[in-house]
């Protein structure tokens, strides 16, 4: 197996188990800032087993790689607790859109036209959520999704220019920074939560966001920038479906428009990306 043919297959399982936030999320009946905390803190215990990092001199890693990790986290929370895990899923995805504009300036990786294409075709396709005719509160859901698609664009930019031991460090140090922000949203409700809850938190910090993400960090420096954003893009899929399954939850159509095109624009630049490589690049 080759290193890219590994890399991808690590970024596939990383998607699926990636798939469970939605459904885990609103199944537990807590503040998504605690919600957003505690699930920090468990993977921060399984990312601190594998941080093997020795020396630390980079700005993007000790402090704007783990603040913007810390803010989608809390964002991606928030917009599940609000609008339709659907939604949140594929807005969050449009930060390839963020990661292309500025990985020229700040990665000198060349966007080629193809992809620029397919960006403008996530862009009209995130649009059309904002035209649906649903309360306000969803809204917000919305707009808080988008913005974890910037944020968590600004964290790949800052993964990309670290060491290349200190990635893990640097996500190990957010969902610190996640959990130690979260500390004054604590209340009483933890002690009415029944063990069924407590066991969904336990799959949500090491099997939704501990191990999947010790996967992603080991493939950061052997794929592109918009490569890491766009072939985990299985989760787009999967997401929404254990929720409609599990909860019966359904986007609107407007909604499934916009994510259809999003969808099928992602799934062919995935496609094209690896015929491109393939060509450039045979074995």
């Amino acid at each position: 197996m080759s290193l890219r043919t590994r890399n991808v297959l690590y970024l596939v399982i990383t998607a699926i188990m990636w798939s469970s936030g939605g459904l885990l999320i609103k199944s537990i009946p807590l503040n998504p800032m605690v919600i957003a905390g505690m699930r920090s803190f468990g993977a921060a215990i399984i990312l601190g087993l594998f941080v093997r990092t020795r020396k630390i001199n980079n700005i993007y890693t000790v402090i704007i790689g783990p603040a913007l990790y810390c803010v989608t986290l809390f964002l991606f929370v928030m917009a599940n607790k609000m609008t339709t895990a659907a939604n949140t899923i594929i807005l969050h995805y449009t930060s390839p859109i963020w990661v292309a504009c500025s990985s020229f300036w700040f990665l000198r990786e060349k966007v080629r036209f193809v992809e620029w294409g397919c960006i403008i075709l996530v862009f009209f396709g995130s649009v059309l959520f904002f035209l649906d005719d649903v309360e306000i509160t969803a809204q917000w859901g919305n707009l808080l999704a988008l913005l974890s698609g910037l944020s968590f664009a600004g964290f790949i930019i800052s993964l990309r220019k670290q060491n290349n031991d200190s990635q893990l460090f640097s996500v190990f140090l957010g969902n610190l920074l996640t959990a130690l922000v979260s500390l004054p949203f604590l209340n009483d409700m933890l002690y009415d939560l029944k063990p069924v809850h407590w066991l969904l938190i336990f799959c949500l910090s090491v099997f939704q966001l501990g191990i999947p993400y010790v996967l992603y960090c080991s493939t950061v420096k052997h794929l592109k920038a918009i490569e890491l954003n766009l072939i985990p893009s299985i989760e787009l899929v999967l997401n929404p479906l254990w929720v409609f399954i599990l909860i019966g939850e359904q986007p609107s159509a407007i909604s499934m428009v916009g994510g259809f095109i999003i969808i099928t624009s992602i799934v062919f630049f995935i496609v094209y990306t690896a015929r491109f490589s393939a060509k450039n690049n045979p074995v």
